[in-house]
């Protein structure tokens, strides 16, 4: 369950890969959205009037569950759950978003695509810039394999990532 920051809206993730939107108040539902599996915790990210869901795959009329190679943001109107955009934001990415400290823009990054056998990434990730204010992908940046963000510097604003195996364009070099 995630609430938004006055209180009166609860988001409920269901096992159906429905989200619906509670009045606290009354306890009624005002709306129930399909956005796709969530499994994630928080459920719901909300910034600028905006609820942000990230959907890692989907759940079928039989209850069977269907995994996706790219997660789908799923932005929300805060207030009543209208499904708003949908935007692809990567393999595995990162969730919460990290905002930098305004609170203008959202990163995620994401692991890159990953080989059919062990399921570790084989190529760069990404990190996706949102503008928190309209949720629209402002860019896509390539920062090698497997990222992590862990944090924003404040002197400079600019992000730092955490880059586990290199730039994807070659081998890591062994270690020494």
């Amino acid at each position: 369950i995630s609430l938004n920051p006055a209180g009166d809206r609860a988001f409920v993730a269901l096992g159906t890969g429905d989200l619906a939107v509670l009045d606290t108040g009354t306890g009624r539902i005002l709306r129930t959205t399909h956005v796709g599996l969530i499994s994630a915790y928080p459920p719901v990210f909300i910034s600028h009037g905006l609820a942000y869901a990230m959907s890692f795959g989907d759940v079928t009329s039989s209850g069977a569950i269907v995994s996706r190679t790219s997660a789908m943001l799923r932005v929300l109107d805060a207030h009543d759950g209208a499904l708003l955009r949908t935007v692809l934001v990567g393999v595995n990415p990162s969730w919460p978003p990290l905002p930098d400290a305004p609170g203008r823009r959202l990163f995620f990054s994401s692991t890159g695509p990953t080989d059919n056998v062990n399921a570790f990434p084989s190529g760069p990730g990404t990190v996706s810039v949102v503008d928190a204010a309209t949720s629209r992908l402002l860019r896509k940046i390539a920062v090698g394999i497997g990222p992590s963000p862990i944090g924003l510097d404040p002197a400079s604003g600019h992000l730092l990532v955490l880059n586990a195996q290199g730039d994807g364009t070659a081998p890591p070099s062994p270690a020494r």
